[in-house]
Parts: C-alpha cells; structure tokens; sequence
C-alpha cells in the first residue's frame, strides 16, 4: 500500500546472531497542484553518440534519430532555447559539433552528421568522463548507446564527473533487455536520468511522455538511510540515491541487523525538491526459528546488482556471493543432471534424497573403482614379465661371455724347453735397459748426445728380434698377472702399457731409429689438418633466426639440436657436447634432442605435423595396453608393438631391432 511501510526479517543461518530484513516502501506522491515541472527556458544538451560497430544496423539508428527530433520539436514548440553539443566516440573521443535549436537549418545538419558516420570499431564508455571537464554548463546528457564497453578500465571513480548531471540512455537496438543493464543502471541511477528502451521510443506520442518524464523526475529519489537506536544495521542495498520511475509500485530497501535487539531508521527522499523522513521500526528477531531463506537471498541479488555495473574488477566478490547464497550471476551456470549417465559425464554425485540414482552411481563407482584396480595389477603384471624376461636376457648373455673368458685363459698355453727360458731373460735384460734409457732421454736431449743413445737402441733390437714371438707374448701375460695382483697394480699398469708398445714399435720395424726434432707448426702434416678443419668449417651450415639457448650463439652455425618435449628451445654443437642443455626454464637434460644439419628442410619433418591424427586402428601397445596405438608405431623383431612413449622409456630390449612405422596399415 502506497504510503505505509511494509517489513520482514529472518535470521541468518550462518550467524544467528545477525539477521536480514527487507523494508517495501514508496513515499505518498505530492498533490497535483503542488507538482512544478522544469520552468527553465534555456538548457544545454550534451548528445553522446555511439558509432561503434554493435550500432552499424540503419533501422535502429532511424528509430532513435526520429525519437530525438521528435523530442528537440515539443521543446522547440514551448519556446526552450537548446544549446545542442554532439558528441561521436568508439574507442576514442572525436571532435564535437554544436547546433543551436533555433536555427532553421539545424535539423539536416545533425541528422547528416548522424548519417554519414562510418560505424566500426570498439567502444569505451569511460572515456566519457573527459567530456564534462570539457564542455561547461551542461544540464542534462543524452547517450545513444547499447553501453557495451569492450574496452578501457573499469573504474568507477572515472565517471563521478559524468554522473553529476542527469543521464538519459536511448537504445533501440533489441527488443530485449540488454546484456549489460547493470551499468545502465548504475549510471541512471546516480545521475538522477532514465533508460528509454526500444519499447518506450516506439510508444505511441512517446516524446511527450519522455519529455514529461525529463521535466519531473526531480519529483521523487531515494537519497539514505540512517539509524537511531541500533548501530550494528549494516550493509544497506541500495547504497547510493536511486530516482523513483513514474508511477513505480514499490521501492525495497534490504540490509543485516543485530536479531537480538530491534532497529529504527529513518529512509529519506526528495520529493519536489524537499526532504521527506520515514521513520520505521523493525522489530527482533527469533533466533530459533527457521526460515525458508528467501530474504537472505535477496539481499544477495540486491548486492549483486551493484556489483555487476562492474563485473571485472568486482569479479571475485561476486563469484564469492553466487556460491554462498547459491545465485545464479554472469560467472557461473546451471546444470541440471537428471540420469545417471549425465551424472557420470560431469563426475557428480546425485543427492542422497535421491535414493535409486544415488544407489546406482554409488554402484557405478565401486564396479569402476574395482575395474581400474584390476587394470592396474594386469598392468604391473606385464610390466614385471617384462622386467624379469630383460634381466634373465642378461644374466645369460652376462655369463657366456664370462664362460667364454675363463675358457680362453685356461687353454692358452706356449711351449716351454730350454730356448724358452734362456729369451725369456734375454727379454727381461732388454726391458731393464730400456727402462733406464727411458729415464735418461730427458739428459740426452739437453746435451745433445744423441748418437750414443741411437747405438744403444739399434743394439738393443738386435738382440731382441731374435727372440720368439710366443715368449714376448707369454712375458706379457705373465707380467700382467703379477701387476694386477699386486697392491700398486693401478700405479704401474699405465707404465707397463706403454712400456709393451714401445717393446712392440721396436720388433715391427729392427731398422728403426728415434729423431727428436724441434716443434714446427709449418710442416705439411700440420697444414694438412688445418686444411681439414678450415673445410669442415665452410661446409657448416648456418641456420638463420635461430639462436642457442646454452650460449646464445645467433645464428647457430654447424649442427642445431632441438628439444622434442618444450618448445622453441635450440642448442649449437658445442653446447651439446658440453652438455649444456638445461639450461631452459622448462627443459631438463634428459629430454630427447633432434639433430638438424638444415633447418630448411625441418618443416617437412613429421615431427612437426599433428601425430594425433596418426591413428593404428586394432594395434595394441604391449607395454601401457593403449589401445589403438596413435602416433609413430614401433614394431619389434619379437613380435610385440610399443607407442612412442613406451618406446623411448627403454624398459624393453634396446638389442631387439625395431621398426618404425608411421603410416598405418
């Protein structure tokens, strides 16, 4: 009922000590004679005009252009003087026009201004607080747009300028309501204008009503709300001065309070430019009775409706408030699951209320639970066959090769008598002088006494070619037992080595000799190798816009290696062989590398194409059971299949030769 208030509570189910009340309220409307219109004979129209590409349609446009002569006529016909400024943005501000309402020409100017614009391109609302800073005096704004900003920042802050005079928003675009009527209407709202949809620029003598509306709508707003008695009343929605529509049926008011204690507040209005108080008292609360929560849920929707004006910067506050009151906002959906199959799809299990589907997908559950178990042990199962099979490979491969070993020392035997014994001491003299003429080579150099040392090498592989084969041999063999099973068989191992290859060079070649020369870098041995080194340098290939990820080597010169696992990620030759190849953010040193010696040829790789669609229709891979195979398929010699993924694991036999097989059967 007009005049009187009307109120409700329920306490907070979350929070018992707090509750939710909701206040209906419309301030009785003044006499009709103490009603004043606008009496104002000058006025300063702003017109904001959307050309963005949301607005290319012409119908559309007509209708509003038409709405806006017709307005700008019944002015004109009660004798207001309009300064009109236009304004055209998209993305940014274009210069204005200003027109005089009074001119005669007026009208095919604006209107082919109108017409001509090109309409395309983004739009930004919020730019629009530049222009009151700009253009002075104005009283009232008038927005041709559907107030679809799809770009700029959304800061509220930006259009406090804007909202000081009244706005009103014309869009005939659709029918329905827009999808962003949230901030149509934060901005009527604030500035105390209106939202002239396409139904109400349609009506029948609708600018004089839209104009009727203009001059008295200053007749009735929401301005606050204040307490007396009780400061815990909080969260108040709406929280900034709302205009009443014309013959509006209701106004709600929602907020929390204290359930323990009553509350009284004064609602102010401005009615005919003067304050009108509502003092009301709501009573407390019974905590212990429940409710359906229907309060609690629209104090939810009546502070979403503010938070939405902006929903990219109020994104988490409102995905917060939509789980919590369970409200459907611009963030989140509904889905709505009937049969056990849909509740399977999306993984979601039905309501214990609902007895049979909730015994059904429990069952469903438990069956596949049991399933993937069973897949998991047949799994390890196979895993394990395999793993035993590789190792009993090696123990046997392992111990013929050891068998062989020890067959091969135990047979090997030489002819031993009287001739044996007397070269074998002849070689153990020989390998005694050359150990000393090993250490004093280093003298001989220095004096230059190199002469008496050839003599003594010459004589010295005489004496040794006359001694059998099978006895140096035999020498050897024995004298490499007694190192390695003696403490310092690692110290002298290395000397002995050595020793025996130079024994070896001596009875090669008898007429032999050793020449020290001085180093020299000139000698056609070593122009050979620099000959070698500089043509294997031409023949590099230089792969352009490629850079190493070891040392940033722009181009790569020589081979390029590329991970097969991360992208983009290259590395040159030497930083592959100094293995420094992780150096990336997400690349590790076991990842596979592909050697490119042409990056014009890389594009043809397959490496390169999608393998998703490489599909080996009834191929089972024996290692993972994935089944069909998709990607490259490796065949082995045994008979078995593997995946790509399996393939570079390794856990089966590397000797076993497999082949690669791209293109399916």
């Amino acid at each position: 009922m007009r005049g009187r208030p009307i109120h409700s509570t329920e306490v907070d189910p979350d929070d018992r000590t707090q509750a939710y009340f909701a206040l209906c309220y419309i301030p009785p409307l003044p006499p009709s004679n103490n009603i004043v219109g606008d009496c104002r004979k000058t006025m300063s129209l702003c017109i904001l005009w959307d050309a963005s590409l949301s607005r290319a349609n012409i119908e559309y446009r007509q209708h509003e252009m038409n709405i806006l002569k017709s307005i700008l006529n019944v002015w004109k016909s009660n004798y207001i003087d309009v300064n009109i400024t236009v304004v055209v943005f998209r993305n940014v501000l274009e210069h204005r026009n200003t027109f005089h309402l009074h001119d005669n020409d007026y009208w095919p100017k604006l209107s082919q201004l109108l017409i001509s614009l090109s309409y395309d391109g983004a739009t930004n609302l919020f730019q629009l607080a530049a222009v009151s800073s700009s253009i002075s005096n104005i009283t009232h704004y008038f927005l041709f747009s559907d107030c679809l900003s799809t770009i700029g920042s959304e800061d509220p802050t930006q259009l406090n300028h804007l909202t000081v005079r009244p706005i009103w928003i014309f869009n005939a675009n659709a029918a329905r309501e827009p999808a962003n009527f949230s901030l149509i209407n934060y901005l009527t709202n604030v500035s105390g204008g209106g939202y002239i949809s396409r139904e109400k620029i349609l009506a029948q003598n609708s600018a004089n009503h839209i104009v009727r509306w203009i001059d008295y709508k200053s007749q009735r707003r929401y301005l606050r709300t204040d307490t007396i008695n009780n400061v815990n009343v909080h969260d108040i929605y709406p929280s900034h001065s709302v205009t009443l529509e014309p013959n509006s049926e209701r106004f709600i008011l929602v907020g929390k309070m204290s359930s323990a204690v009553s509350a009284q507040i004064v609602v102010s209005f401005l009615i005919s430019n003067e304050l009108h108080r509502k003092e009301v008292v709501i009573d407390r609360v019974d905590s212990t009775y429940d409710n359906c929560g229907l309060l609690r849920r629209l104090y939810a929707k009546q502070m979403l409706n503010e938070l939405t004006a902006f929903p990219k910067i109020n994104k988490r506050h409102i995905l917060d408030i939509a789980m919590k009151y369970s409200i459907v906002s611009d963030f989140t959906s509904i889905l709505v699951l009937e049969t056990l199959q849909q509740h399977i799809a999306y993984n979601i299990c039905p309501h214990p209320s609902r007895t049979t589907l909730y015994n059904h997908y429990m069952n469903y559950q438990h069956n596949k639970k049991q399933v993937d178990l069973k897949n998991n042990e047949t799994k390890l199962a196979a895993i394990l066959n395999l793993w035993n099979a590789r190792c009993t490979w090696y123990d046997k491969a392992v111990g013929d090769k050891d068998h062989g070993n020890t067959a091969f020392q135990r047979n090997t035997c030489f002819p031993r008598d009287a001739q044996f014994n007397a070269s074998r001491q002849l070689l153990t003299k020989s390998h005694e002088r050359l150990n000393q003429i090993h250490h004093s080579t280093s003298y001989n150099m220095e004096c230059g006494s190199s002469n008496s040392m050839q003599h003594e090498i010459a004589s010295l592989t005489y004496d040794i070619s006359s001694i059998p084969l099978h006895v140096i041999c035999e020498n050897d063999v024995t004298s490499r037992s007694k190192h390695s099973a003696s403490p310092d068989c690692i110290l002298d191992r290395s000397h002995d080595s050595n020793r025996s290859g130079h024994d070896r060079r001596l009875i090669t070649d008898i007429n032999q000799t050793i020449t020290l020369q001085k180093w020299d870098p000139q000698t056609p041995y070593m122009k050979k190798i620099k000959a070698i080194k500089n043509d294997q340098n031409s023949n590099m290939k230089i792969h352009q816009q490629v850079t190493c990820d070891g040392c940033s080597m722009l181009p790569i010169i020589g081979d390029r290696y590329t991970c097969l696992f991360c992208s983009n990620i290259d590395f040159c030759q030497s930083c592959h062989s100094a293995s420094r190849t992780n150096h990336g953010t997400n690349h590790h040193y076991n990842h596979p590398l592909l050697c490119i010696k042409d990056s014009s040829t890389y594009p043809k790789s397959l490496y390169l194409h999608s393998r998703n669609k490489i599909m080996h229709k009834d191929i089972q891979c024996d290692s993972c059971f994935m089944k069909p195979i998709v990607g490259i398929r490796y065949k082995c010699i045994c008979g078995i299949s593997l995946c790509e993924k399996c393939e570079f694991v390794g856990l089966h036999t590397k000797n076993h030769h497999r082949a690669k097989i791209v293109e399916p059967e």
